[in-house]
């Protein structure tokens, strides 16, 4: 066989056989894990001071929840806690 017929071989092979797009290879419940930060100073871009200590619940891609108040989590599943002790949490 010709190498040129080989490489031709090779790439309709990949065509078929690999992934359409690289969305095909995402996990759909990655997107709507729950992350919630605890004790954390919030720089919101407008003002040109800090919030007091709050809690920010993050939902997917999307702010749920923003509490000086205990957020509660217990019954989301895979949620993860990130205690901020005090430090600035900011958009980005």
């Amino acid at each position: 066989m010709s190498r040129l017929l080989i490489v031709a071989l090779t790439a309709l092979l990949a065509v078929f056989f690999l992934p359409r797009s690289a969305e095909a290879q995402i996990d759909p419940t990655a997107s709507l894990s729950t992350v919630l930060f605890r004790n954390v100073r919030i720089f919101d871009g407008k003002s040109g001071s800090l919030l007091a200590p709050s809690n920010v619940l993050v939902r997917g891609n999307r702010i749920e929840k923003i509490s000086t108040d205990g957020i509660q989590i217990d019954n989301i599943a895979n949620a993860i806690t990130i205690d901020g002790g005090g430090r600035t949490l900011m958009p980005g």
